[in-house]
């Protein structure tokens, strides 16, 4: 049974059966808390603290909070794929420079 549990920080965290959470799960957390209507009612420093917070736990687990910069797995392979094509283009191109070099020498 999961249940909620209150921290120093107004921040909702979900514990599974009172195990640790990882960074993944309270970035998550804090991103929903951060978007629902409760921050309103919370000092400046306070949620200044709390999107800080938010950035480190994204850093060290590299988890983009932010759903637009967010990358998905087809993405990276998109990514991946087209590295591989400019360094093909690139090989591409050394060769042909090799081979007109070849030809001003002759």
């Amino acid at each position: 049974m999961s249940h909620i549990r209150m921290f120093k920080n107004p921040v909702l965290i979900k514990v599974k059966s009172e195990k640790a959470i990882d960074d993944k799960e309270a970035v998550q957390s804090i991103r929903t808390y951060l978007k629902s209507g409760a921050t309103e009612a919370l000092p400046q420093k306070k949620l200044d603290n709390l999107k800080k917070l938010q950035r480190f736990l994204s850093r060290s687990n590299k988890f983009n909070p932010d759903s637009v910069n967010n990358k998905r797995k087809c993405d990276e392979l998109d990514e991946k794929e087209i590295n591989q094509v400019k360094k093909r283009k690139i090989n591409k191109n050394d060769t042909e420079s090799k081979r007109s070099k070849k030809r001003r020498k002759s």
